[in-house]
């Protein structure tokens, strides 16, 4: 068993500062005596070897109050000598063996991770600290390396951060008897191996999905990790990531839109389309666009969509490469038939447009028993991607406004 770091070492401190009561006289040491405290069958045998290579050897006898205090008998099973002290380091020591397994599946504590590398239904890719060979010697993110050649990205650092923190803090659930509802036949659904700037390496074997109707709520898992024969449950995102692969860890943050550089925009919902330019520090209507009598534009509601565009605020929350085009049209983001589309020419200073200029927004779709997530796709970008409910929000609330001032559907 892996031992628990905090658990032993408080058990340690307090064999290390055991308070000594009363020693018993040689003489009085009688086969009576041992007898009726307990010594001639021990509760407790316990052997501690010292750093220097010494040990002490004790049997542990009955328990008994003095002074509402409680104590135990102890023996040195070398010389013989009777003594008695207090009874808490007892008490931790006849506590079942599952109490001193740590509870954390890795004791990743003062250590720095030099890479992750995971492998399951979405291929093996691996997570690598960038920048770590660079003059400076710091790492700057992450990579997401893939097996081809040449094949690796830019890793998402809040989605990398968070799958790195969960491994540290991994916890154990129970532990599982190997025989206990074990699928026949089936083979592992993945590994993660994590390797430290120390150079040491850590395995974690995902197993089955738990069949216990009460961990349908969860992430749980039955895995085991190297060195170790034990199997246990944890509550884990790790698995869904190794089945999705080195996708769910690219970098989310997919603008590059600096503040203040929108010149114009064209929201299109159907066949309407609505021209906004941003002239002389407003925005207003570009083109011919007619608006009814008694409204007008509201600067606010456009800003708000052109603010959560800007680099760093727009996020997706996840990719969907494997969505089939054939399913475009009926979630929104076809080419011809969509729900919302953003499109989007800035001021340029250097000639080169950086960025994406045009972004589709799918209608509203609830996935995995969640609603309100949208699914997206920009020019610049060939995988959709998935977004909650938030910009989709904005721009529908866009939408609304303009065909209100201006009678269009």
């Amino acid at each position: 068993l892996l031992a628990d770091r905090i658990i032993t070492e408080d058990l340690l401190t307090d064999l290390n500062s055991w308070r000594i009561k009363d020693f018993v006289q040689p003489k009085d040491v009688t086969a009576d005596f041992l007898r009726e405290r307990g010594f001639d069958t021990p509760r407790l045998k316990l052997e501690v070897v010292h750093r220097r290579g010494d040990r002490i050897n004790l049997e542990v006898g009955n328990t008994f109050s003095a002074n509402g205090e409680e104590f135990t008998w102890l023996r040195s099973a070398g010389d013989g000598i009777v003594f008695s002290g207090a009874v808490g380091p007892v008490q931790k020591l006849l506590g079942e063996a599952e109490k001193f397994r740590t509870q954390k599946v890795f004791d990743f504590s003062g250590v720095e991770f030099a890479e992750v590398r995971c492998r399951g239904g979405g291929g093996e890719f691996v997570l690598k600290p960038a920048g770590r060979d660079s003059p400076e010697g710091s790492a700057k993110g992450w990579l997401v390396e893939r097996s081809g050649p040449g094949d690796s990205f830019t890793g998402d650092g809040q989605i990398v951060a968070e799958a790195c923190a969960e491994l540290r803090s991994l916890l154990i659930r129970k532990f599982i008897d190997p025989a206990a509802g074990e699928p026949q036949g089936e083979e592992a659904l993945g590994e993660i191996t994590v390797k430290t700037e120390a150079g040491e390496s850590h395995t974690l074997r995902i197993l089955y999905r738990s069949k216990d109707p009460l961990d349908e709520k969860f992430n749980a898992f039955v895995v085991e990790r190297s060195g170790g024969s034990s199997r246990f449950l944890i509550y884990s995102k790790w698995p869904g990531r190794a089945e999705i692969g080195a996708e769910v860890f690219r970098e989310r943050a997919i603008s590059q839109l600096d503040p203040g550089n929108v010149a114009e925009v064209v929201v299109s919902r159907g066949k309407t389309k609505w021209v906004l330019a941003f002239l002389a520090g407003t925005w207003s209507f570009g083109g011919d666009q007619d608006v009814l009598a008694g409204k007008k534009l509201d600067d606010a509601i456009v800003n708000k969509v052109i603010l959560a565009l800007q680099r760093g605020r727009f996020r997706v929350v996840g990719f969907a490469p494997g969505l089939e085009k054939e399913s475009y049209e009926a979630l929104g983001i076809g080419t011809h038939d969509f729900h919302l589309r953003l499109q989007l020419r800035t001021f340029v200073e250097d000639g080169e447009h950086k960025g994406f200029r045009t972004i589709t927004i799918g209608s509203s779709q609830t996935i995995a028993g969640e609603k309100g997530f949208h699914y997206g796709r920009v020019d610049s970008f060939d995988a959709p991607f998935l977004l909650d409910s938030n910009f989709p929000g904005l721009l529908e609330k866009l939408a609304a406004h303009l065909s209100t001032i201006t009678g269009e559907p």
